[in-house]
């Protein structure tokens, strides 16, 4: 095959897996960075400085991250936030999948209502499914008082606690 006919089979190649790629999958990111690296063969981005991944109903930004598109993962480090109409998590580092609806958050996790509600902790995850946020080691912050606990359950459309143990 000369080069002509093998630049033009790749094309077609790439194209096809991108279209396939994308409805397979629900919802692609729009994804920007100051330095983006991104490998076709695996389907990641590798992802550094203002780091900016967009979802239709959340944002999430962070130092570092890796995007593996293939296997809908995302795994991000260094003041990570992820904001949403109703609130915004704060932590060091954050790993997610798609096919899980969710986030586990780890490392000076802060997390903040629309209406003034703070919860710190170690660890946390979020379900974007079932709207259903929990903390490990928390504390509560509300009108100027702080209480502790093991976990923390909130429900984040309804705005209200639902565990503390």
């Amino acid at each position: 095959m000369n080069a002509m006919k093998i630049f033009s089979v790749l094309t077609i190649f790439i194209s096809i897996l991108f279209v396939n790629l994308q409805s397979a999958h629900a919802e692609m990111p729009d994804i920007t960075a100051g330095e983006t690296k991104f490998d076709f063969k695996t389907g990641r981005y590798v992802l550094k400085d203002h780091v900016k991944v967009v979802f239709t109903d959340r944002t999430i930004t962070a130092e570092m991250a890796t995007v593996d598109l293939y296997n809908e993962k995302m795994n991000a480090s260094g003041d990570v936030t992820m904001t949403s109409d109703d609130f915004l998590f704060r932590c060091d580092e954050m790993s997610g999948e798609w096919a899980k609806h969710g986030v586990e958050v780890s490392g000076n996790v802060k997390f903040v209502t629309s209406d003034g509600l703070s919860i710190l902790a170690e660890t946390g995850t979020f379900s974007w499914k079932t709207k259903l946020a929990d903390f490990y080691d928390a504390r509560i912050l509300e009108n100027g008082t702080e209480k502790k606990f093991k976990h923390v359950q909130f429900h984040v459309i309804e705005k209200k606690i639902l565990v503390t143990e």
